[in-house]
């Protein structure tokens, strides 16, 4: 299995998705059936803003 990753922030995180999306379309790629993105929030006590990183399932183009 293959994974896509986008880095974004909590106050991202919509672009983050739409970057993900434009990255499987024009690269072939499809999400896996029945799969979901995982959002990893790195807290940091000191900000409001804090960066994610969204994995996501793919099926690669052959």
């Amino acid at each position: 299995m293959d994974q896509a990753r986008v880095i974004c922030t909590n106050r991202t995180i919509g672009e983050g998705y739409g970057q993900l999306e434009r990255f499987m379309k024009e690269n072939g790629h499809v999400s896996l059936r029945n799969a979901c993105a995982i959002e990893v929030f790195h807290i940091r006590e000191d900000g409001e803003e804090e960066q994610v990183e969204i994995w996501s399932p793919i099926d690669v183009a052959k």
